[in-house]
């Protein structure tokens, strides 16, 4: 499982757990580098040194890739045993490329563990900014579909309180006011009832039951032409397979947000800016429009508008998949 440390800037530090059974101790790797597959696969083999009594050269290995500069996207790199009893070779991912089942861990047991419907709720009330709760009784399932349901929302990103794991000390955070998605395991959820009882617009999502506790209607303030179009893509039986799933959220987000390009005001000898008026008059219907007075209001699109009008203005193109839908 993992977990996530916030610094002052936003910044997050990953905290990449396995936890066996019966064990009394809790391995744990922490890097800036949200590389799942990799930190996870390190971890099962600094068990099996642990294991193996193999001290030294377990010690050999965190040295070793501590040191290890931190390669580019696509780079291989290896950590070797002094002696040369092992060498452990991995790939950097590529962070813009899109998550694929099976590779992806944390897309894969998104999917595996609930089902298409949950997952289109619960993009909705990602979309809307809302507090949310996942809990599930396995750590490892919990905080996998915490980052598999933030990882559905590309190009967009969760820019609020994001806590995959919740310690039992701050379980306080579930009664914040700003929006929230964070993990409970379930043994901490009758307290966590317990303090929310009084707060209906708090969102529970229970992945063990498959099932979404909310009193909003999110789907039906969404595009329903947009929401019936992810609908018969998430159909398909191919959905499981690649980058299928990360593709038909992201077709339908071009959708959703791709008429940011109608807001962009171009002036000669100035920079570019975001017309938010002209933006929302850009759509042709009353529900449109009114969609848009919403998504203008999102912490996420803003992020994402401020991110392009950036490259934009320093210069800097940009030719994305998402930009290709």
């Amino acid at each position: 499982y993992t977990f996530i440390l916030t610094d002052i800037e936003g910044k997050h530090r990953f905290g990449f757990c396995k936890l066996t059974n019966n064990a009394t101790k809790c391995y744990c790797l922490l890097s800036f580098m949200p590389w799942f597959e990799i930190f996870y696969k390190m971890l099962n083999f600094v068990c099996e040194l642990r294991t193996q009594n193999q001290h030294d050269a377990l010690m050999t290995m965190i040295q070793n890739l501590y040191n290890e500069p931190v390669p580019s996207s696509l780079q291989t790199f290896r950590i070797n045993e002094v002696s040369g009893n092992f060498t452990l070779v991995f790939t950097a991912p590529d962070m813009t490329a899109l998550s694929s089942i099976p590779e992806n861990r944390n897309l894969s047991e998104y999917y595996s563990n609930v089902n298409t419907g949950f997952m289109m709720d619960m993009f909705t009330s990602l979309m809307f900014e809302r507090r949310v709760i996942f809990t599930s009784t396995n750590l490892s399932t919990l905080t996998s579909c915490v980052h598999g349901a933030e990882a559905l929302l590309r190009p967009l990103h969760w820019q609020h309180i994001f806590i995959p794991v919740m310690p039992a000390h701050l379980v306080d955070y579930c009664l914040a006011p700003m929006p929230y998605l964070v993990g409970v395991h379930s043994s901490l959820m009758p307290k966590v009832r317990d303090m929310i009882a009084m707060d209906c617009d708090i969102i529970v999502a229970d992945i063990d039951k498959e099932e979404i506790e909310s009193v909003h209607e999110d789907m039906e303030r969404m595009p329903s032409d947009v929401m019936s179009f992810l609908k018969s893509l998430l159909r398909k039986p191919t959905v499981m397979v690649g980058t299928n799933l990360s593709m038909a959220f992201l077709r339908a987000q071009a959708r959703l947000i791709g008429g940011y390009r109608d807001g962009l005001k171009f002036r000669p000898g100035e920079a570019i800016v975001f017309d938010e008026d002209a933006f929302i008059e850009s759509y042709k219907t009353s529900s449109g429009r009114e969609y848009a007075r919403m998504l203008v209001q999102l912490q996420t699109f803003k992020q994402f508008v401020d991110g392009r009008l950036d490259m934009l203005n320093a210069g800097i193109g940009f030719r994305d998949v998402f930009e290709n839908e």
